[in-house]
């Protein structure tokens, strides 16, 4: 489990339960003050590795719960990470429209983790908002690119990288 390593490193402050049953209140943070809230709903619904299930009511009662504790919690951003079919659900609609609801701006973006130098295409769906007194949600433009073009301004893009290229120097006496 994720904790073993975690507690270790980091001290041993987790909660680990549904998040329906934590109370906001109770986690000791100040509200306003969080910098990041970072929420990754289960995708096993929504996944492409396995046949299309059907969201639950627990999938949406989880999502409910993720609003209230934004509400209380009201953290300067929010950050939502899923896969791209969770997009339409139920529960996307509930939090992206629950964010708007709560003052912040919010966008979507379907992002590939292979744009931004990670060594293996990994599609992603995020929702990003951040609370209307801090600032606007930022663009985030690529820095990588299967097949990098010349452009007009700035310099191009850098290709996207490899897991070879990723691991060359983990591999000693790699034969050429």
């Amino acid at each position: 489990k994720s904790e073993k390593m975690y507690i270790p490193n980091h001290g041993n402050h987790l909660r680990i339960s549904p998040v329906q049953e934590i109370d906001p209140a109770q986690l000791g943070i100040e509200r306003g003050k969080l910098d990041i809230f970072w929420v990754s709903p289960s995708c096993i619904n929504f996944s492409k590795a396995k046949e299309k299930g059907k969201e639950t009511g627990f999938d949406i009662s989880a999502v409910a719960a993720v609003v209230r504790h934004i509400e209380y919690l009201r953290p300067k951003s929010v950050v939502v990470e899923n896969v791209d079919d969770y997009e339409g659900s139920v529960s996307y609609n509930l939090i992206f429209n629950g964010l708007r609801k709560l003052g912040y701006h919010v966008k979507k973006y379907n992002l590939n983790s292979a744009d931004y130098g990670t060594p293996q295409t990994r599609k992603r769906l995020y929702i990003v908002a951040v609370r209307s007194d801090v600032g606007r949600v930022p663009a985030i433009p690529p820095t990588h690119a299967e097949f990098p073009q010349p452009t007009l301004f700035g310099e191009a893009l850098k290709p996207w990288v490899g897991w070879l290229e990723a691991v060359v120097d983990l591999i000693p006496d790699r034969p050429c």
